[in-house]
């Protein structure tokens, strides 16, 4: 792993779903943090995980939605933090505890592996996931990285 700059990795994933984002007419705010610090997770592992939350973020929610998704550094304990919204469907109460859980989807075409993997790639590389949401309001998921190894401080 070398060293990251998360917020070119975020400008990658969006600049992926930049399409999708005009064909439906979606909002989408970008807050990055510019005194981001450089992480050591792998960038395309990541560039992966915030394609997937962004893919069901552009799914979930409807046309002219909003999507914002903002990164900032916290200096204690000097965590990366990667927040992503949207004022889609939301995840019902039955369903939220769930959406870790491989080949678990809601959608009719879904594999169910998209946030799986996802979760796995944040875990693998010593991070943590969480969601929020409540059905009709959109979701949450944030994403909380180590600004450095342990080896390094």
């Amino acid at each position: 792993m070398v060293l990251t700059d998360v917020n070119e990795v975020i400008e990658k994933a969006v600049s992926i779903l930049d399409n999708e984002f005009r064909l439906k007419h979606l909002k989408l705010e970008k807050i990055l943090s510019p005194q981001m610090e450089k992480i050591r997770p792998d960038g395309n592992q990541m560039e992966q995980v915030f394609v997937n939350i962004l893919i069901n973020a552009v799914q979930a929610t409807p046309e002219n939605g909003f999507i914002t998704v903002k990164s900032s550094w916290l200096s204690d304990p000097r965590v990366v933090r990667i927040h992503f919204t949207d004022t889609g469907c939301g995840i019902s109460a039955e369903n939220l505890p769930k959406v870790f859980e491989p080949f678990f989807s809601t959608k009719e075409k879904g594999t169910g592996l998209g946030l799986a993997v996802s979760y796995g790639i944040v875990k693998c590389h010593g991070a943590n996931i969480r969601v929020s949401s409540a059905e009709g309001t959109g979701a949450e998921f944030t994403i909380d990285l180590p600004s450095r190894e342990k080896s390094e401080e």
